[in-house]
């Protein structure tokens, strides 16, 4: 947590947003993508609050993948139909 949060050239953290990910900050996040879905609201605006902490220097951008399955699924209906459309 220490390098990803200290370290530019660490890019990419993986994590399950469970139990393991509890009191977790990600000061240095600038993209979170929620793969696996949650059975708790709770659970899940805690693990989006990760990237929202206090001390947050970049504007950190949530996605779920739903909305990322979404956003294809609609582009290509758009895209067969000659529609012009901005997703995601």
């Amino acid at each position: 947590v220490a390098t990803f949060n200290g370290d530019q050239s660490c890019g990419v953290f993986l994590l399950h947003a469970g139990t393991a990910a509890a009191g977790l900050t990600l000061t240095a996040a600038r993209h979170v993508f929620l793969l696996e879905p949650f059975l708790s609201a709770a659970e899940e605006a805690q693990a989006m609050n990760r990237a929202h902490r206090i001390g947050q220097k970049h504007r950190a951008e949530l996605l779920h993948a739903l909305q990322i399955i979404l956003c294809l699924v609609l582009s290509r209906v758009f895209e067969h139909f000659d529609l012009s459309v901005h997703c995601c």
